[in-house]
């Protein structure tokens, strides 16, 4: 429907976010640098929040795909409330 008359290649706003679409503003990217900072450091556990909406998930997607294949990682999203 919009994506024809738009020509976009692909869908920007399916079900399960793409990190493609990352908005690139620079809290998004301080939120990126922050998460990574702590993955290298071996903090632990990290946690990223905000209001439904804001990029949380995409952001932690974008941060995944930073990260070597063979690092364990764990995410937790939309947990129950």
């Amino acid at each position: 429907m919009y994506e024809s008359y738009y020509r976009f290649r692909r869908q920007p706003f399916s079900p399960t976010p793409d990190p493609e679409f990352l908005c690139k503003s620079a809290i998004h990217q301080k939120a990126l640098e922050e998460l990574l900072r702590g993955v290298r450091r071996r903090e632990g556990m990290l946690l990223l929040t905000g209001d439904v909406g804001t990029g949380k998930t995409t952001t932690t997607r974008a941060l995944l795909g930073l990260l070597d294949r063979d690092m364990f990682t764990a995410l937790g999203a939309n947990p129950p409330q």
